[in-house]
Formats: structure tokens, C-alpha cells, sequence
């Protein structure tokens, strides 16, 4: 089975270099991409930057993780002295409010249980 080959006319031809030449980038389009795209000093320097950011990250994550287990210590704290001073009902509650500010502070920090 043969396979005709459609023979392209003039106008056709016509239509088509029309649409290309339409859809075609300027020089003018080229050159504002070229003004508006990062160089790679500009990369370079958003890298480094981002270098930074993560140096703090985890200065962050070092203070957070020191503030959860300080928090740790607390709260086991609180609940000795809690249970050894049951008896006395105005240290209960006053344990009760620092033990609420505890969790409070826990889910600031997202450490909540």
C-alpha cells in the first residue's frame, strides 16, 4: 500500500511562513530575556545566601531542641514536687497553672505530646 505524498501549494507555503515569522522571537524578545534572566553571579549568590539561611536553621533547631529538653526537666520536676505536696491543695493548684503554661509553651515551641 503506497502512501500519497500531499504536495504542498503556494499558499499553503505562504501560510505557514506567516505563522512562523508571527511566532518568531525579536531581537527585542531576546534581549529582554537576556536583561531579565539571573547570571550566575546572581545564582552564586542566592546559593550563598541559602547557605546562610541554613547555618541559622540550625542554630534554630539547636535552640529548640536545648528549650524542649530544659521544658523535659521542668515539667518531670513539677510533677515530683506535685506528687510529693498532693496534700496541700494551694500548691496543687499552683503547680496545675505552671504545668498548663508548660504545655502552652510545649505547643508554641511544637513539642505538644
Amino acid at each position: 500500500m503506497e502512501v500519497k505524498k500531499k504536495k504542498t501549494t503556494i499558499n499553503e507555503l505562504g501560510e505557514m511562513l506567516t505563522y512562523i515569522v508571527g511566532n518568531m522571537a525579536t531581537k527585542e524578545d531576546i534581549a529582554d530575556v537576556r536583561r531579565d534572566m539571573a547570571t550566575k553571579a546572581d545564582l552564586a549568590e542566592v546559593k550563598a545566601d541559602l547557605v546562610g539561611v541554613k547555618a541559622d536553621l540550625a542554630g534554630v533547631k539547636a535552640i529548640t531542641l536545648n528549650t524542649a529538653s530544659e521544658l523535659a526537666i521542668v515539667r518531670r520536676d513539677v510533677e515530683e514536687i506535685k506528687e510529693k505536696v498532693r496534700s496541700h491543695d494551694g500548691f496543687a493548684k499552683e503547680i496545675d497553672h505552671t504545668i498548663s503554661r508548660v504545655v502552652v509553651i510545649e505547643k508554641h515551641l511544637g513539642l505538644a505530646k
